[in-house]
């Protein structure tokens, strides 16, 4: 049975309110999409054994950009993010608060960025797994305990 998750549209106890991140997030949801898309065995496998080595390839490279999407994205929501909050008084009003949501951001970005590390050291299909799990896991976690707290 196939991991792949076609409607990774948020929650309604998800949605912050705030246009700009709800989008960002959806945006994100739409990344891990299409990064479970890379393999079409993703889920049901954990190496790239029986593919072609043209597919293997390619799956790399697929991996690879899909990788620096997310980086690059989540850099960008991030800074935003941590932008919004300071224009609207949290890092004031909420110190804790801030500094916690922002050491999250920091550990996301840590934890993506060793993935990204380790590309090379495992077959396509298990850093798709293991990097697909992570994010869905962690902005589902995230949106819960810091970004909802924004609206408090």
């Amino acid at each position: 049975m196939t991991l792949i998750r076609e409607d990774l549209a948020l929650a309604p106890e998800l949605l912050t309110g705030i246009p700009v991140v709800d989008e960002e997030h959806g945006r994100l949801r739409q990344l891990i999409t299409l990064l479970e898309k890379t393999c079409s065995e993703y889920g049901q496998k954990r190496s790239c054994a029986g593919c072609d080595e043209g597919l293997v390839r390619a799956c790399d490279a697929s991996l690879v950009q899909c990788i620096c999407d997310v980086i690059g994205f989540m850099s960008k929501h991030f800074a935003e993010e941590e932008s919004f909050m300071k224009m609207i008084g949290i890092p004031t009003s909420h110190r804790e608060l801030y500094l916690s949501h922002v050491e999250d951001h920091a550990d996301m970005s840590d934890a993506v960025a060793t993935l990204a590390q380790s590309v090379t050291e495992n077959p396509a299909v298990v850093n798709i797994w293991h990097m697909a799990s992570i994010l869905i896991r962690w902005l589902d976690d995230h949106i819960r305990k810091h970004d909802l707290l924004m609206l408090t």
